[in-house]
């Protein structure tokens, strides 16, 4: 029996059936025999789903980083998610898990400017990556230079792209030290907004849009890292940290620390995974 005589006893067998597509293909001794497909071979898979070990030591491979500081970092982007937003919580997570597949969308669309694949501001013809979009772009290289009133006052130094991407925390000053676990939590509030604003102005430029200056984008960096500051006061009592605590955290914040310096850093080492929001 050829392809077309098959084709047509599942047809007819189909439309005859009181059943539907499901019941036809659950009778292997008639058309699902036909089609060559047996109770064996249609719940048969080749080989096993690689295990979520496997995924985690070929992603931190990729990134020439160790599997426990990928996993120790998504488990704290979980301990944040409730006090950011959700598109900022998300845009973090895409990228740490590699979701986010920079100008696929242009690619497809086929904008006619120039190669799709490359970064999409005019005066960069740099390959576009996830490293290149977040962090080694000269715009967002100037963005984060603008954003150092904020930053310095919480890092010792700037970091490279691994430690931006994990948010370690060794990048604190050592004089938070008794603020430590407060400290560390804005700095991953600060990061996941830093990468939104980010994606958002290189979207509006890859299409067309207006895009924003560096020195514009930072001030929407700082008055929404303000506007976390003063949700996070509003609920000091949901976090493991007192008033008085929260206040002097604040007061540091304006004032600046006194030690370590700003310069900048090689690769950080592995993060460790302090819990900063309480369980109730």
């Amino acid at each position: 029996m050829n392809f077309f005589q098959r084709v047509s006893v599942v047809i007819h067998a189909i439309t005859t059936s009181t059943g539907g597509l499901l019941v036809v293909l659950q009778r292997p001794d008639s058309v699902a025999g036909l089609l060559g497909v047996t109770t064996q071979s249609r719940f048969r898979l080749d080989r096993a789903p690689p295990s979520p070990t496997s995924a985690w030591e070929s992603r931190a491979k990729r990134l020439h980083c160790e599997v426990s500081a990928l996993k120790g970092h998504s488990n704290r982007l979980a301990l944040v998610k409730r006090w950011m937003l959700p598109t900022t919580y998300d845009i973090q997570f895409r990228v740490l898990h590699e979701l986010m597949h920079v100008n696929s969308k242009r690619f497809f669309l086929q904008t006619g400017r120039r190669d799709p694949t490359t970064c999409p501001r005019q005066d960069c013809y740099q390959r576009e990556s996830l490293a290149h979009c977040f962090w080694l772009c000269s715009p967002t290289q100037q963005t984060w230079s603008a954003l150092r009133p904020i930053w310095s006052l919480l890092l010792r130094c700037t970091p490279s792209y691994l430690g931006f991407l994990l948010g370690t925390t060794e990048l604190l000053h050592s004089s938070w030290a008794a603020h430590h676990e407060l400290a560390y939590g804005l700095w991953l509030i600060l990061r996941g907004i830093f990468m939104r604003a980010t994606w958002i102005n290189r979207t509006n430029d890859a299409f067309g849009r207006e895009a924003a200056s560096p020195k514009a984008i930072a001030a929407g960096v700082k008055s929404s890292f303000i506007a976390h500051l003063r949700s996070l006061n509003r609920r000091r009592h949901m976090i493991k940290v007192d008033t008085a605590t929260l206040y002097s955290f604040i007061q540091r914040l304006v004032s600046g620390p006194k030690d370590d310096s700003t310069s900048r850093c090689a690769d950080t080492p592995r993060p460790r995974v302090p819990l900063w929001i309480a369980h109730r």
